[in-house]
């Protein structure tokens, strides 16, 4: 399509040689005096000089044009990836990553279960009660999308993130392998405050090894919930963040049956302290909570306090680094290895906390540039109380060892071997191996 353009400039152009051929005629038509034809002389030369003025301040709009304005801002996408939303002071961006993994199980947990594709150390099946061994299964379902903005605003920038998954129970093998969307976190981030759901601040993630392996290795603390958390920086390498969080009750009884308690009447309390250089990145926390549980047989209440400390440490003077977490005390139960072990056992229709150790270390090794690899080692040890169920889990133990590779940016390839055991309380101890090949691209 041809877009029409008005031009003072070409309309004066046009003129000039107008009026010059205009001027035999106009003496040839009738006497003209001699200054009459230095007037019309005279006007020409001063048309010339201002086409010459409006081609200079043509040139000038020009080289100083920049695209439409939206809410103060320029449209289009700004250096940091975000697009501006056009009349508004946001941007946005979008991102995620695609993920096919393929895993070998010789024992399996049920059809579709979330343990056949990512390690649960409590679903670990006892001896007779396996649904088959040797199973192999391809999944796409832990891709994910994710959606964040960027405001500014008078009061300091505040920025969203919303993010969602795959991995869901609802899609079978048989036709479609379909899975529903879920969401993962949904938070808001305005003057180190933040809202909303997504990793519980009792989560070290600096600690975390980089594994094929969504579930990680046992000792991992693992949950994501609603909270309001507050960050007070106290330097550019340190600060304090205060959160109170979703609570959420799980016991189980003598029969070691579970149970999901919704008589919670106080939030989940932590206060956290972070620290890092160039050389390690440290945190340490301590967990308030209130167990509660309020029935026809049971009416009663436990508050328990633990404590967890972790990070990550650079190794040489290359990419090489050691990561992991300690964590102990009473009534960590769901928080730590995708719930382990209850928080609480109802014993004699008393409420009665559990005490607990999980820890993990790994050693990540750089090949180079594009190449790494992960030994990864985690366990729990659980204080099950006198009277409790003689399936319930006692210990744990994992190993991961891996090789990574990324042949262009953003896409990894990995083969990974897990070994895992579990034991209960009647001494009977079972175990489980795995191999799993993993592809992902970021985008």
């Amino acid at each position: 399509m041809t877009r029409f353009q008005f031009s003072w400039r070409g309309l004066l152009a046009g003129a000039v040689p107008l009026v010059a051929l205009t001027i035999p005629a106009v003496v040839g038509a009738a006497s003209v005096t001699d200054d009459e034809l230095a007037a019309m002389k005279t006007q020409i030369e001063m048309l010339q000089k201002r086409i010459g003025q409006l081609e200079s301040e043509e040139r000038m709009i020009v080289h100083s044009y920049t695209p439409a304005k939206s809410g103060g801002k320029t449209a289009g996408r700004s250096a940091d990836g975000y697009w501006r939303i056009p009349g508004t002071n946001t941007g946005v961006t979008v991102g995620g990553y695609a993920k096919l993994d393929v895993i070998y199980n010789d024992v399996t947990s049920g059809d579709n279960s979330a343990a056949n594709r990512q390690l649960t150390p409590g679903a670990i099946p006892i001896e007779g009660t396996e649904e088959g061994e040797d199973h192999i299964a391809f999944y796409g379902s832990e891709s994910r999308l994710w959606f964040k903005t960027k405001t500014d605003t008078d009061l300091g920038p505040l920025s969203s993130h919303i993010e969602m998954d795959f991995d869901t129970h609802t899609g079978n093998q048989v036709v479609s392998n379909s899975n529903f969307a879920r969401v993962r976190h949904a938070y808001v981030n305005w003057n180190n405050w933040l809202l909303g759901r997504t990793w519980s601040t009792a989560m070290i993630l600096q600690a975390l090894p980089e594994t094929n392996d969504f579930g990680g290795p046992a000792g991992q603390l693992f949950i994501r919930q609603g909270q309001v958390r507050k960050t007070f920086p106290i330097n550019g390498n340190a600060n304090i963040q205060v959160a109170i969080e979703n609570p959420e009750t799980f016991v189980r009884d003598a029969t070691n049956a579970p149970a999901a308690i919704d008589d919670d009447e106080l939030p989940d309390l932590f206060l956290r302290g972070n620290w890092k250089n160039e050389a390690a990145n440290l945190s340490g926390l301590i967990g308030v909570r209130q167990l509660n549980v309020s029935n026809a047989t049971v009416d009663d209440d436990e508050t328990v306090v633990w404590g967890s400390l972790g990070g990550r440490w650079n190794v040489g003077s290359g990419k090489d680094n050691l990561r992991g977490s300690l964590t102990f005390g009473e009534g960590i139960g769901r928080y730590s290895t995708l719930a382990f072990a209850p928080d609480a056992q109802i014993i004699n229709g008393q409420l009665e906390a559990l005490e607990q150790v999980a820890g993990n270390i790994s050693f990540q090794h750089w090949w180079n540039a594009t190449m790494r690899s992960s030994l990864v080692l985690g366990w729990v040890d659980v204080d099950n109380n006198a009277g409790s169920s003689l399936l319930s889990n006692t210990e744990t133990f994992s190993l991961h060892v891996n090789f990574m590779h990324e042949p262009v940016k953003n896409l990894r390839l990995g083969l990974e071997y897990i070994y895992a055991e579990r034991e209960i309380e009647s001494g009977l101890d079972v175990e489980l191996n795995r191999l799993q090949f993993s592809s992902r691209y970021v985008f």
